[in-house]
């Protein structure tokens, strides 16, 4: 760990440093490549490129900006999909939950509403060990849950009393985690059946430096995206 931090200029520039304009959620995608910022009362929603090599941020896209709607209606938590291809914001007091395209061209027209205008008001956002994302709802004993946030508009199923709190109350936030730890690179395959010629690859946009792949009948690879053909079912 070097002292001498990597200074970054970019992006949003909160011009009045108060309580309210500072609060919002700021997150990395589990694989490291992109950050993303809510500025809660200032209503602006921002992605970056970060460089986890360098420690630069850059590149800012302003995925929402409102500053004419209410304080009522304050973006605040923010989450990637653990693809890292969807991301999740809140907005408190509406009571609802925007959900943008990163692999789209047009990110910002990507923008779908999950949920609105709902009964309690959304904190947090929080991707869990299991793929899911959680939503903390203020003064409630349940959280919402986004039980597959990979999906775009409603296949990523939503569901408001998702987790029962046991009659203990949710309030604003969730524990924070480091979020490469949730970072699960996925195999893609294509052509499954017997005598075909099968190919796989790595779902994922790391550096992939090397692969070993055991195909389970006696076989191996050593190549990144490998093809292989199964004389046997199973």
């Amino acid at each position: 760990v070097s002292s001498t931090p990597v200074v970054s200029v970019a992006g949003h520039y909160v011009t009045n440093i108060d309580f309210n304009n500072v609060i919002g959620q700021m997150k990395f995608s589990p694989s490291g490549n992109k950050l993303a910022v809510a500025h809660s009362r200032e209503q602006v929603v921002q992605l970056f490129d970060f460089n986890s090599n360098t420690g630069v941020i850059s590149n800012p896209i302003t995925l929402y900006q409102n500053p004419s709607i209410t304080i009522g209606n304050s973006v605040y938590g923010i989450e990637f999909s653990p693809n890292g291809e969807v991301l999740y914001v809140t907005k408190v007091f509406e009571a609802s939950i925007l959900q943008f395209d990163l692999t789209a061209s047009n990110i910002p027209a990507s923008m779908y509403y999950v949920a609105s205008n709902y009964t309690s008001d959304f904190g947090s956002l929080q991707l869990g060990p299991d793929g899911k994302i959680y939503i903390a709802k203020a003064f409630r004993t349940e959280l919402s849950v986004i039980s597959n946030p990979n999906n775009l508009g409603a296949a990523c199923n939503f569901q408001y009393n998702g987790v029962s709190l046991g009659g203990k109350y949710s309030m604003g936030g969730l524990p924070t985690f480091s979020q490469s730890y949730f970072y699960n690179p996925s195999i893609n395959l294509s052509s499954n059946c017997q005598g075909e010629i099968s190919s796989f690859s790595l779902s994922t946009n790391q550096t992939v430096l090397s692969t070993t792949w055991n195909f389970g009948d006696g076989n191996t690879s050593n190549l990144q995206s490998p093809t292989h053909s199964y004389a046997n079912a199973g």
